[in-house]
């Protein structure tokens, strides 16, 4: 599907690059898979616009008369401006990091992996879907700022910008279980204010607005 595209292009790179980070460390082709993978991502993206809008639906989760919910993911006027910014940020930061003598190939990789799952998450159709795409972003990030951390000599830093993402996540479930709760069905967009309230609170969580002195690491 055109809308995967971009995604597995982002993946695939990020993958290829811890893959020969461990067999051939001193391969000099790295920023080189590195821009090749995000610039065909980005202009993966742009062919997203000329369908837009349209909305992507994985079959439903089984059984579904316990739990009815299918994965699902909206392109519209609203998403796809996220995407293409998110894509061309991380074009960038691998175009100038020739400028600032920065080689870091594990460093490049994670961020590929962070906008794939970037991707996923800004063009979520409901809660769930951005909930569970919410989740993979934490454990992804975790990950990274562990090993800096550890390099570094502190991850203290990293387990508090954890628990702050993660408060946001509990407050994005919660609204959902108002929402199902309610019979309504269950979308970013709610028809009652106390769910539309827990929302707004994991979104300002997620997004570092809240708490006011948030956690994470300078780096």
């Amino acid at each position: 599907m055109l809308f995967f595209l971009p995604i597995f292009l982002l993946a695939l790179t990020a993958l290829a690059i811890f893959w020969f980070l461990w067999l051939a460390p001193r391969l000099k082709y790295f920023w080189l898979m590195a821009f090749l993978g995000t610039a065909l991502a980005l202009a993966s993206i742009l062919f997203w616009k000329a369908r837009s809008p349209f909305t992507i639906s994985l079959p439903s989760w089984m059984p579904s008369r316990l739990f009815d919910y299918a994965p699902t993911w909206q392109v519209d006027d609203i998403s796809w401006p996220y995407a293409f910014v998110l894509s061309t940020i991380a074009l960038a930061t691998i175009l100038t990091s020739v400028a600032r003598n920065e080689n870091h190939p594990a460093i490049w990789a994670g961020s590929l992996a962070l906008t794939a799952l970037g991707l996923l998450a800004v063009s979520a159709g409901d809660p769930i879907t951005l909930l569970l795409i919410w989740a993979g972003l934490d454990l992804v990030e975790l990950a990274l700022l562990l090993r800096s951390g550890t390099r570094n000599g502190g991850i203290n830093p990293a387990i508090r910008a954890y628990g702050a993402q993660t408060a946001g996540l509990g407050s994005i479930i919660i609204a959902v279980v108002l929402q199902t709760a309610q019979g309504l069905p269950r979308t970013l967009t709610p028809e009652d204010n106390l769910t539309g309230l827990f929302l707004l609170l994991g979104a300002s969580l997620r997004l570092g607005i809240l708490p006011l002195h948030p956690p994470y690491r300078s780096e």
